[in-house]
């Protein structure tokens, strides 16, 4: 593997570290730059994300086509790594999780329709969002496969029953992608849902989380009875390698479960990378 980075990448991670030392690490020494959750304070994060946007800044790890800057993976280890070195540093760039990595979910996988709905209020910073995947034992987190929240078709919609719990940014997020199994089949079997937090029959608990940094996202979804309709599934019944097509048998790994890995593979890869920034 290549792991030069170009000039074009040099040049957002020099200007990305620029913004940091000049703008965002102040910030960090003054307690009222602070929320009640240790985060940055909202005023100070809308004026901030408007400066980085106009910069050219913005969601570094999206295509040019989405809203973003086109810079790939290496870009993002690169960038994201500058980013980190404040803790108020991602957030700021519209890159921080699990916003990233669910907008390029929604980039690669979601409709044309689906993307306007969902994906645009995510790249315009107007609106947060969480990956609801995670359940209590025995059921699913790293690995979907043990997924146990059901959603089962009523004509054209689906009725899902389950819970989940340890979501971040589940308290802040207007936008939720939810994991649930359509089928008994461990592999084929799962689907995406999309849901706003407005809808109806949604439970929500404040779990009860020691470390300051995670009380703003570490929150119970208690699922009961929510329904959701075709037009908010990623993926239809079982998966598919094509978008909003019925399942094809045949095609293995489902388009589901690699949603489900790429979403994860990315969050280790943008992890370490800001922990990098850390140090």
């Amino acid at each position: 593997m290549d792991f030069t980075v170009s000039p074009r990448i040099e040049d957002f991670r020099s200007r990305i570290a620029r913004f940091v030392e000049e703008r965002v690490l102040p910030l960090e020494a003054d307690p009222a730059s602070y929320d009640a959750h240790e985060n940055i304070r909202l005023d100070l994060a809308d004026a901030l994300r408007a400066e980085a946007r106009a910069q050219g800044l913005w969601c570094i790890q999206l295509k040019p086509e989405t809203g973003g800057q086109g810079l790939g993976r290496m870009g993002m280890a690169v960038c994201y790594e500058a980013m980190n070195r404040s803790i108020f540093g991602p957030v700021v760039f519209n890159s921080a999780a699990p916003d990233d990595g669910n907008m390029m979910v929604l980039e690669q996988a979601a409709t044309p329709a689906q993307k306007e709905r969902w994906l645009k209020p995510l790249v315009d910073g107007k609106v947060r969002s969480a990956f609801v995947m995670t359940e209590p034992h025995p059921g699913g987190g790293s690995d979907p496969s043990m997924m146990l929240t059901t959603a089962t078709r009523k004509g054209d919609r689906y009725v899902i029953r389950g819970r989940k719990w340890f979501i971040t940014g589940a308290e802040e997020a207007q936008h939720f992608i939810l994991l649930a199994r359509t089928s008994d089949d461990a592999r084929k079997g799962l689907t995406a849902f999309l849901f706003d937090r407005d809808q109806r029959r949604l439970g929500r608990e404040l779990a009860a989380c020691q470390q300051p940094d995670s009380i703003i996202g570490q929150d119970v979804i208690a699922q009961t009875q929510d329904q959701g309709s075709l037009a908010g599934a990623i993926s239809w019944h079982g998966g598919s390698l094509t978008r909003g097509a019925p399942c094809h048998p045949t095609r293995s790994p489902s388009w589901i479960a690699v949603i489900s890995a790429g979403f994860l593979s990315d969050g280790r890869c943008e992890s370490a990378c800001h922990l990098c920034g850390e140090c």
